[in-house]
């Protein structure tokens, strides 16, 4: 067999299992949890003086109800409060230096190094510093929030959180272990990875920097698209990160084509807030095997949301083609940093077990 024909066979293989539908995923409660938590994070940014708080509160929760496992409520709250905590720091530094470009640049760069440093390091660490970062990015298109206001929304929409998870532990206890690295054991892990972490960091920053640069050429929302597209996909592990590429670009082909149909068929706006609401449900669900899925979920979700409030001046067709294409660079470039990181053969190592 000739050596094109072995690669064609691999990438096959690779594509099929990146793909397949696995059924590994949480109890259906898990939505209900999801829904709860964001529905009460909406209604908490309504309270916000500015308006960039009535959907920086629910963006927010959104990437608080992904910082979860299966497991112990104690260990769950613990993940959710450790991302709050990141988060909250992240968001008001952001919103202290986005008049200043220069000096709000260098902070996403240092929450970069950071977040591909402690990706090795797993659940909590990995989540709650991505989730920092992704925050900082949204804050920097949401200038105007009060350093007072943004903090007290966000521990106001952890609490809605943590209520939704420990009444739903109350009813179904999960005694499961669930993954969780201890600070003692993270600090353990990223010694043994020390070389390797810091070159993973580097390749991650690099390819999230020229991502935003990209983005920034074009106007101030491509740079959040692209660089978040690159920071979700690269993961500590050369097949890992590829598998995610896959699956962030198939699942947003699946939810383009899905969120054009809903727009055209239906009109109503409030059939619409019903798909979007039931959409919320499954959030949880697809996130660990199936994150294609999850992918194609949240694009349908966002693109629904922007057509409910008119949140964008593009037409649905236009909106949704522009954000393939930053995916698709985001993606590309994501494609570039792993080959930076890990090589053309690298093995999967320590960062496998990283978790989601």
């Amino acid at each position: 067999m000739s050596r094109f024909m072995r690669a064609q066979q691999w990438l096959r293989i690779f594509v099929a299992r990146a793909l397949v539908i696995g059924s590994d995923g949480p109890p259906w409660h898990r939505g209900v949890v999801a829904l709860a938590g964001i529905c009460a994070a909406v209604a908490i940014g309504q309270l916000a003086a500015h308006p960039a708080g009535h959907y920086v509160t629910p963006a927010c929760a959104f990437l608080m109800t992904l910082a979860d496992m299966e497991g112990r409520i104690s260990r769950r709250l613990k993940i959710l409060g450790v991302a709050t905590i990141a988060m909250a720091i992240a968001g008001e530094f952001a919103l202290l230096l986005a008049p200043h470009t220069g000096w709000y640049e260098c902070l996403l760069v240092l929450l970069a190094l950071i977040a591909g440093s402690a990706a090795w390091a797993g659940s909590p660490w990995l989540q709650s510093t991505r989730f920092a970062l992704l925050t900082a990015l949204l804050i920097g298109n949401a200038p105007g929030l009060g350093l007072l206001e943004f903090p007290g929304l966000l521990v106001m929409a952890a609490l809605a959180i943590a209520l939704a998870r420990y009444l739903e532990n109350y009813f179904v206890a999960d005694t499961r272990e669930g993954e969780y690295c201890s600070w003692r054991r993270a600090r353990y892990v990223l010694k043994l990875v020390r070389p390797l972490a810091l070159r993973f960091a580097l390749a991650y920053t690099l390819a999230g920097a020229c991502g935003y640069l990209l983005g920034k050429s074009v106007d101030s929302v491509h740079p959040t698209w692209v660089t978040v597209s690159t920071f979700v996909t690269m993961w500590p592990g050369l097949a890992r990160s590829y598998e995610r590429i896959v699956q962030r670009i198939f699942g947003t082909l699946i939810g383009a084509v899905v969120s054009l149909a809903l727009v055209h068929l239906i009109s109503d706006i409030h059939v619409l807030t019903v798909i979007g609401l039931a959409l919320l449900f499954f959030v949880p669900h697809f996130l660990r095997r199936n994150y294609w899925l999850h992918s194609a979920l949240v694009l349908v979700f966002i693109l629904i949301a922007v057509q409910i409030n008119a949140l964008s001046s593009m037409g649905t067709q236009e909106l949704i083609s522009e954000r393939i294409r930053d995916v698709l660079i985001g993606c590309a470039l994501a494609v570039i940093g792993t080959l930076f990181a890990f090589g053309v053969r690298g093995a999967d190592d320590a960062g496998g077990t990283a978790g989601r």
